[in-house]
């Protein structure tokens, strides 16, 4: 094996692991978990996830809207995911 030229060497760059986030999929899309709660209440028969905010920006840039009910599903139903940060 060959070793490397200076201009293959200068040309590299440090590995580095993807950064990941904790988050669920919303219709589609992968909205991390700092941008929903987990609420309670006779809208719903079990503890499910809503936007904090009223609305939540998915990591591809999609706004979704909160919806009434369960919101954006029941905890016990939407699993949790290390979503790639790009």
């Amino acid at each position: 094996m060959q070793p490397l030229t200076p201009g293959e060497v200068q040309g590299m760059q440090p590995y580095a692991p993807p950064k990941t986030v904790k988050a669920i999929v919303v219709q589609g899309h992968d909205v991390p978990l700092s941008q929903v709660y987990v609420g309670t209440g006779p809208d719903c028969d079990a503890p499910h996830y809503h936007a904090s905010k009223g609305s939540v920006k998915a990591l591809d840039g999609t706004v979704i809207v909160d919806s009434e009910g369960c919101g954006f599903g029941r905890v016990r139903e939407t699993p949790v995911i290390d979503a790639v940060v790009k």
